[in-house]
């Protein structure tokens, strides 16, 4: 029913810079057409572009592809994604960074360092969410890597409460803002709409 449309958004998300496994692209491809989409319809889609080379395994173990030759980014990324744990969120944020970070041609072991920080933001803005998408925003501008991720908030006093130090180390949000803490030289929670709406900010020299 949607074969070309699939195919089409597959090239779309492999340009974005998005690399995943077949089941995150299904989750990807799924998000994208509100679930309407047939299991064994993707997979031939999915397997017939692997053959044809329009796809690339980068990794045996995870089994994860992504597109043969991916476009040129933008100075500015930004994009809202859905932030249902079925739509492989994390993946998608996380998969799109990296690949922004190797065209600016960063060393691995910075771009990795980077991703430990960023994938604790993303998470916090997946669990933490109160709606169904959350906003990515990042760039690189005067040797230093920005970025902001914005959502929507659960009704939790969570500034209140970090700042009165309730938030131990066994806390899913203050472990992540502690190893954010550690990987970003500047890192900032602004809240708005009455703290329904948060934003986090983060700055690292490259």
């Amino acid at each position: 029913m949607h074969n070309g449309k699939i195919e089409t958004l597959i090239i779309e998300l492999g340009n974005s810079g998005c690399s995943g496994n077949p089941g995150d692209f299904f989750n990807w491809v799924k998000a994208a057409f509100s679930g309407d989409v047939d299991p064994n319809e993707f997979n031939r889609i999915f397997q017939k572009m692997v053959q044809s080379g329009v796809l690339k395994e980068v990794n045996s173990t995870t089994g994860n592809f992504k597109a043969r030759d991916v476009k040129k980014f933008s100075e500015i990324i930004e994009y809202t994604a859905s932030s249902r744990y079925d739509h492989s969120p994390i993946q998608f944020a996380r998969s799109k960074l990296e690949s922004y970070l190797f065209f600016h041609n960063l060393d691995e072991d910075t771009v990795n360092f980077i991703l430990i920080g960023a994938t604790e933001g993303f998470e916090n803005a997946v669990k933490y969410n109160a709606g169904d998408t959350f906003t990515v925003r990042y760039w690189i501008k005067g040797g230093e890597f920005h970025m902001e991720v914005t959502n929507r908030m659960k009704h939790v006093t969570v500034e209140e409460n970090i700042k009165a130090g309730k938030f131990d180390s066994s806390t899913t949000l203050m472990r992540g803002m502690l190893v954010m803490d550690k990987v970003f030289d500047f890192m900032d929670l602004n809240f708005s709409e009455g703290h329904q709406l948060a934003t986090l900010m983060i700055r690292k020299k490259l």
